[in-house]
């Protein structure tokens, strides 16, 4: 079986599953097509995070204090986003985390250069989602690193609070 292609620094079945988590409906928005590639209406373009805090734009980017209270991003009104400005801000933010898990894995003494693009997916999936990001795991990047799926898995849980409520993320944990 072929490898499947690889698009910024995550493959593409990835990333399309990233997608899907953080955004379905805005997923499925971009598919639908549109005029001059902006469909008619980019379902979920900016939302309420579940945690609360500012508001999360495109595929999971949580929005800073600035972008929140301006509704601009990199300079342009998020409303006035297409799917290419989606795609670049998505990609920007996929190479940011990448840089901050594989700081966080150095500083945690794992020498990931030599793991499987699927196990750094699995940990780019917990460095993109989680607050802390993947020092929060150390069982997690302990069995990953020695190809322990069964304690990786065990150890992957993500949960946010609201409240002092610790909700599970269990949509995303079973995609």
């Amino acid at each position: 079986m072929a490898n499947k292609a690889q698009v910024g620094p995550l493959s593409e079945g990835y990333e399309r599953m990233l997608m899907m988590a953080e955004n379905a409906p805005l997923l499925a928005s971009m598919a639908a097509g549109g005029v001059d590639g902006k469909p008619p209406a980019l379902n979920g373009l900016r939302h309420k995070s579940p945690e609360r805090g500012y508001d999360t734009a495109g595929f999971g980017h949580k929005m800073t204090k600035a972008e929140h209270n301006s509704g601009f991003i990199n300079g342009k009104r998020i409303e006035d986003f297409k799917p290419v400005d989606l795609m670049e801000m998505f990609r920007k933010d996929q190479e940011k985390v990448m840089i901050g898990l594989k700081k966080n894995l150095r500083s945690m003494g794992i020498d990931h250069s030599k793991w499987t693009r699927r196990k750094l997916e699995a940990a780019f999936d917990i460095q993109y989602n989680v607050k802390g990001g993947i020092k929060t795991y150390p069982k997690f990047v302990k069995a990953l690193d020695a190809g322990d799926w069964k304690t990786a898995q065990a150890e992957s849980g993500r949960f946010y609070t609201v409240d002092g409520e610790k909700k599970p993320m269990q949509g995303r944990m079973d995609l």
